[in-house]
């Protein structure tokens, strides 16, 4: 299985300051300045993926959890302390992104398997633990975003397997693969039914971003 993960991040140029200037020769952008700086990095990462697609935002719909949907196209985004990530496949995918957090031992103790906290308990300082806390976690995340349902019932639902190497759903028995890895520092998870064996990475930078914006039109819509 093949799978492509776009990053677009925000602390590499001044997205506000860009946008501020491409206004002065494309006055469609006015309407998109209006939406706050995190929400305007997502929607435009997805909106270049729109139009890799030839699809428009009215392509783009939402689940009943907030979810984003496209027709017919495998994908999925997460974003945290401004980079925005998304990763399409030919199959069915979920991922997630998070900054390293100190362990939540209330969350821990709701929302973790007997064989989660085992593993977590191995940790041999705190910073083993808080690694290993997000980790899990993060899995946690993907799986739901794989599902398209809330981390709430992901959290509970699904345990990683760890002698197998395997993120299960305790209630189907269904088995899982997982990716961990790092963009641009940032610690990320990606699940799916069946192993990543290659994971293209195509960085959105300032002269894409630049170049999309001065094209962009109503026919987005």
């Amino acid at each position: 299985m093949e799978a492509t993960l776009y990053k677009l991040n925000t602390k590499s140029f001044n997205l506000d300051s860009l946008i501020k200037k491409l206004k002065e020769v494309n006055t469609f952008l006015s309407n998109f300045d209006k939406k706050v700086n995190e929400e305007k990095a997502s929607l435009l990462l997805k909106m270049i993926f729109l139009k890799k697609l030839n699809k428009r935002l009215s392509d783009l719909k939402f689940n009943q959890y907030g979810a984003p949907i496209i027709d017919g196209v495998n994908f999925s985004i997460s974003h945290a302390l401004g980079l925005i990530i998304l990763v399409e496949s030919n199959e069915k995918i979920g991922i997630d992104t998070l900054d390293i957090r100190k362990t939540n031992e209330g969350v821990v103790k709701k929302y973790f398997s007997p064989n989660e906290i085992n593993y977590l308990n191995k940790a041999t300082t705190l910073k083993e633990k808080d690694e290993l806390f997000t980790f899990i976690w993060s899995l946690k995340e993907a799986l739901g975003k794989y599902y398209g349902i809330g981390i709430t019932k992901s959290a509970s639902e699904y345990g990683l397997e760890l002698n197998n190497n395997l993120l299960v759903n305790y209630k189907t028995k269904e088995n899982f693969k997982f990716l961990k890895t790092s963009v641009d520092n940032q610690f990320v998870t990606i699940v799916s039914k069946n192993e990543i064996s290659k994971l293209d990475v195509v960085d959105i930078n300032e002269k894409m971003i630049e170049d999309f914006l001065l094209n962009l039109d109503e026919s987005i819509l």
